[in-house]
């Protein structure tokens, strides 16, 4: 891909001594500010040289000044302006792709988003390319931040292979359940479970499925939707087999069937969560629980 600095800027500056007239004076002093290294100013003079004659490689000198600058929304808006006009695509596509990979790694999801819908926009095919699976990577393991949902879904649209999509889609359903959206988590998960093209992906995705149906089942069972919650525990159940959270889903299926009055069915459900378990927090926890049907005399376990 090719770097900022080598964007034909060299190029552009003869180009500008050609040049006449305010716009060109303008232009001029946008290239005298941009090497002292004042990208602000730059940017400023490039603006008002845009204004008066607009050209793609006006543009391209704005946008490498706002990238400079830092401001890259401003960059955005420049480069598409140039990858949408004749004989500047590939420059301008490669311009964006460069602001899409500087807004990744500082974490300007605003400034990644415009720049992958904008890719997106004037070029279905090449949008996120060959780092679509970078960016999943990148978002899905960092703290939830605005419109990272928005970026990752447009990832997924224009990732390049099955394995990509799915990696993309896994990390948009993984910050979906980090951000306590288990309902719409579980949809993606369940989509990758169904879809079986990446086994490391499936395992992974069952286990989630699992965590945010607990999840789930303790928010209805918190609530009183006592029907709800033994739905969200039994799927828990399901997904889990004997892992930690289908055993912490046997205790929360245990707590709806005694507050139904099903006190046999409860220590079942308790016993259950016992089962081929060490003493840890969990088997502890059921261990009492189960005490206490006990001592009430609801039910004696067997």
């Amino acid at each position: 891909m090719i770097e900022p600095r080598r964007i034909l800027y060299p190029v552009l500056l003869m180009v500008a001594a050609a040049c006449s007239g305010s716009a060109a004076n303008h232009e001029s002093l946008g290239d005298r500010a941009y090497l002292r290294r004042d990208f602000p100013a730059a940017l400023v003079e490039y603006q008002l040289a845009v204004v008066q004659r607009d050209r793609p490689g006006l543009r391209l000198k704005a946008g490498l000044a706002a990238l400079k600058a830092m401001n890259r929304l401003e960059a955005v808006s420049q480069f598409a302006q140039v990858a949408t006009a004749g004989g500047y695509e590939k420059l301008g596509l490669e311009a964006l792709e460069r602001v899409a990979r500087q807004a990744m790694e500082a974490g300007d999801t605003k400034a990644l988003r415009a720049a992958l819908q904008a890719l997106f926009r004037i070029d279905r095919e090449r949008a996120l390319g060959g780092f679509a699976g970078e960016l999943a990577r990148e978002l899905g393991e960092r703290p939830a931040a605005a419109d990272a949902e928005m970026v990752l879904l447009h990832a997924a649209a224009a990732a390049p292979n099955a394995e990509i999509e799915d990696s993309i889609v896994f990390s948009y359903a993984t910050r979906l359940r980090r951000n306590r959206n288990c309902r719409d988590a579980i949809i993606g998960f369940e989509g990758l479970v169904r879809r079986g093209r990446a086994p490391g992906v499936i395992e992974e995705s069952r286990k989630a499925i699992g965590r945010c149906a607990l999840q789930l089942g303790r928010a209805a069972l918190n609530r009183g939707d006592t029907d709800s919650a033994a739905v969200w525990y039994t799927r828990a159940i399901v997904s889990g087999a004997d892992s930690d959270y289908a055993r912490a889903a046997y205790i929360g299926l245990g707590d709806v069937r005694a507050r139904e009055l099903d006190f046999v069915g409860a220590a079942e459900a308790y016993q259950r969560a016992m089962v081929g378990a060490p003493a840890d927090s969990i088997f502890r926890r059921a261990a009492e629980k189960l005490k206490r049907l006990a001592d009430a005399g609801t039910v004696i376990p067997q």
